[in-house]
């Protein structure tokens, strides 16, 4: 048993400040890094920090971190809104529920106010949607003519297409004016920009 990693979840699910907070409070600066704790605390203690909080949710890590959309409902999730939702007979409370009710600086207000979580954000994907394309998770497709989006478990990763001949597969599926409204076209492809070859019948991109 980590009872060092289960003190550190108890003092979060009871709203404690974490170290940080308490830097501050002494007039030391905020740490950004394990690095900045050497002067604080023993090394060796440092290096078990770094080992509890390896798996912590909002590690770098994309194994096993949460996804951006995921911590975003995590960080919506207040203690009132919890104890709204397993309590049969609230219907208002004070928005900080280990502070005092105060008509202003923290009113009582109906359970249904508080904003809930999303729980679709934990759903398998199978696709992602951009704009009008659907892509596969593990796919990749071209969203305009010179922008390819990947479909990920995590969600969609944008990427422009680099290199300047990449343009001409684009004018076998885009209008020029997509090309032409394309700013990352324009980037990437200026010289095309200089000397734009003819339209056919079509109206289609023709190199």
């Amino acid at each position: 048993m980590d009872l060092a990693a289960l003190n550190l979840q108890r003092a979060r699910d009871h709203g404690i400040p974490g170290y940080n907070e308490y830097r501050q409070f002494c007039n030391l600066t905020k740490a950004k890094s394990f690095d900045d704790l050497v002067k604080e605390i023993p090394s060796h203690i440092v290096e078990r920090l770094k080992k509890i909080y390896k798996f912590w949710y909002e590690t770098s890590n994309p194994l096993l971190r949460f996804t951006e959309g995921q911590l975003t409902e995590i960080r919506k999730s207040t203690l009132s809104k919890i104890l709204c939702d397993n309590s049969d007979s609230i219907e208002s409370i004070q928005r900080s529920a280990f502070d005092l009710p105060d008509p202003f600086m923290n009113p009582r207000v109906s359970c249904s106010s508080l904003q809930s979580v999303d729980l679709e954000q934990w759903k398998e994907r199978i696709s992602c949607t951009v704009g009008r394309v659907t892509i596969d998770v593990g796919s990749a497709d071209r969203i305009s003519p010179c922008v390819m989006c990947t479909c990920t478990k995590e969600g969609v990763t944008h990427l422009s297409i680099p290199e300047n001949q990449q343009l001409l597969p684009s004018s076998l599926y885009f209008l020029k004016e997509s090309v032409l409204a394309d700013h990352v076209c324009k980037v990437q492809c200026a010289y095309a920009f200089r000397a734009f070859p003819q339209v056919d019948i079509a109206r289609m991109v023709g190199f």
